[in-house]
């Protein structure tokens, strides 16, 4: 918590001088979304014990997003930059909501989508190769989850073949 208030300290000082209001701004939002998170009247509602679903902060999905995140910081254009920083405060604001798996899984799959975006728009010497990969197991994993897992998303024995 000193730690904490140390960085405050120094970032309102910092953009004092500068006469900008961007990081108090995001700082005033982070704490207010902490503190809603904790406080929360809907807490409830998204519980773990309500929704039995597991919070797994090692999973190969966060791996997935902390690797594009270093893998896109070697790319020179600003805006996969940026929505790879993004992709990385949303997996952080999902390891905050360990309490509501429910709520923090669908942070955790918003946190990918900017991932994938930042990588689709990067260009890098080996990017080709990692697009590549990435297609690859993306689609065994969502055909996996879509028609060929235990509960599939899209259930193939429903649907009539003609013959």
């Amino acid at each position: 918590m000193r730690l904490l208030l140390q960085f405050n300290n120094r970032v309102a000082l910092s953009s004092c001088n500068r006469r900008s209001l961007k990081y108090p701004i995001v700082i005033g939002v982070a704490l207010v979304i902490f503190l809603g998170l904790e406080y929360a009247p809907y807490y409830q509602r998204y519980a773990a014990d309500v929704y039995k679903e597991d919070f797994k902060p090692f999973s190969l999905k966060n791996l997935f997003i902390v690797f594009t995140f270093i893998y896109i910081q070697f790319c020179r254009q600003p805006l996969p930059k940026s929505l790879a920083y993004y992709s990385m405060a949303l997996l952080s604001f999902y390891l905050a909501m360990g309490k509501m798996p429910a709520a923090a899984i669908r942070v955790a799959d918003i946190s990918l989508f900017f991932a994938l975006l930042a990588l689709s728009l990067a260009h890098l010497r080996f990017s080709w190769l990692y697009k590549l990969l990435t297609i690859f197991a993306l689609g065994y994993v969502f055909t996996n989850i879509s028609y060929l897992g235990e509960n599939p998303l899209i259930n193939l024995d429903a649907i009539s073949w003609a013959g």
